[in-house]
């Protein structure tokens, strides 16, 4: 396998597939100029401009553009296009590496790509770029894995996750904390077979507060595997209460948009409705989801269902309560008890955050609104457990 990734020439198209204004074909292995200097033209000629001429592309400073023409085995214009040599090392792979910019027009790339399987090169395996430059010693597991999640991110901050990862932070790290691990390896291994004379007298004490700092760092590494991932997917956020709570009027106010289907018919969202949305840097994935109660309607189960499995994999849980109905001395009484029914299908919720929302706000019972607005309620006492408490009119 290493053998055979060492001498192939590979090509791939590295751009999106369809039709653009310029299509990238990335080409590499030891020697794929060489194979492919007998196809360029000059520009509007025919005619080859002798290897001496565009050689120079070896020569030009590394990863200068050539304009050129492209023709295939029978001379026939394949196309106009502008090829970049990276000599190996100095390319990401590590190998001989030929960019050909073409016009972003499907025949065109499977003219080329026909060209290239006939002199002998071969289509790359997909991620095969990278696994030649992570076999070149171009890059470490941590910098390829990196550079796959930054292709895939779908938050900017899981962008700027993979860039710090892909620019060697994490490599850094892991690597620190290695030759740490190796060195104590030493240590004991040494201690064990040779006598204090020749390794100096065993010190228990500073090898188990070493020990004990090695263990943090690495439960201080682990644990931010979750932070990462809520900072790549986006922090989820669901909303979960009786039918006709408020939940979809409050997810279309912070959308900014109706986006879900709003109507004063109990159990009008039947799934789960998803969208994203930025707050400064950081990004949310907002989950409405159907009313949570008993109900004989096969359809409005299954949505009750995914209200709670969303509810399940959510971070933060907005526990939606309608207190219109409510006065002073039932406020209390009455949150927990939607609260109890609400989570009480739930699994385990220690891991998430839980925000009570208290929805329309207008229409509350004028003593209960002039209560909640001169005490300045924040917060409700939950299974001893202090839950924050927000009021919106929506």
């Amino acid at each position: 396998m290493f053998s055979q990734l060492s001498h192939d020439i590979v090509f791939a198209l590295s751009s999106a597939p369809g039709r653009a204004a310029i299509a990238l074909h990335r080409v590499s292995g030891a020697g794929c100029l060489d194979r492919l200097l007998p196809f360029f033209r000059m520009p509007g000629k025919n005619q080859h401009p002798g290897a001496g001429e565009l050689r120079t592309i070896q020569t030009l400073a590394h990863a200068q553009a050539r304009h050129t023409t492209i023709v295939n085995q029978d001379g026939e214009v394949v196309d106009d296009c502008l090829v970049t040599f990276f000599s190996g090392p100095r390319s990401y792979t590590g190998e001989d590496t030929l960019e050909i910019c073409t016009h972003g027009n499907p025949l065109i790339a499977a003219r080329l790509h026909s060209l290239l399987r006939i002199i002998g090169f071969r289509e790359a395996k997909p991620g095969e770029f990278t696994q030649r430059a992570f076999l070149n010693g171009k890059i470490d597991l941590t910098q390829a894995e990196a550079i796959d999640q930054l292709i895939h991110a779908d938050t900017q901050a899981g962008i700027e996750l993979a860039r710090e990862a892909s620019d060697g932070r994490i490599h850094s790290v892991t690597g620190e904390l290695r030759n740490k691990i190796t060195a104590a390896l030493a240590y004991f291994e040494a201690h064990i077979d040779f006598a204090d004379d020749e390794v100096g007298s065993y010190d228990a004490q500073s090898q188990l507060r070493q020990l004990t700092e090695l263990r943090t760092s690495l439960l201080r590494l682990s644990e931010s595997y979750s932070t990462g991932l809520k900072m790549r997917e986006g922090l989820k956020i669901a909303f979960l209460g009786k039918p006709n709570a408020g939940k979809s009027s409050l997810y279309n106010a912070l959308l900014g948009y109706e986006r879900a289907i709003v109507t004063d018919i109990p159990g009008t969202t039947r799934d789960v409705v998803e969208d994203r949305l930025m707050i400064g840097n950081r990004d949310f994935v907002l989950m409405d989801t159907a009313g949570v109660r008993e109900t004989d309607d096969a359809v409005e189960q299954i949505g009750v269902a995914r209200s709670i499995s969303s509810a399940c994999r959510a971070d933060i849980v907005c526990l939606v309560v309608d207190a219109s109905d409510c006065s002073v001395n039932t406020l209390d009484s009455n949150i927990a008890s939607f609260a109890e029914d609400l989570l009480k299908p739930l699994n385990d919720m220690s891991d998430k955050k839980i925000i009570v929302v208290l929805t329309k706000s207008d229409q509350w019972k004028k003593e209960l609104l002039a209560s909640f607005e001169q005490t300045g309620r924040r917060s409700i006492v939950l299974q001893q457990v202090d839950i924050p408490i927000l009021a919106t009119s929506t």
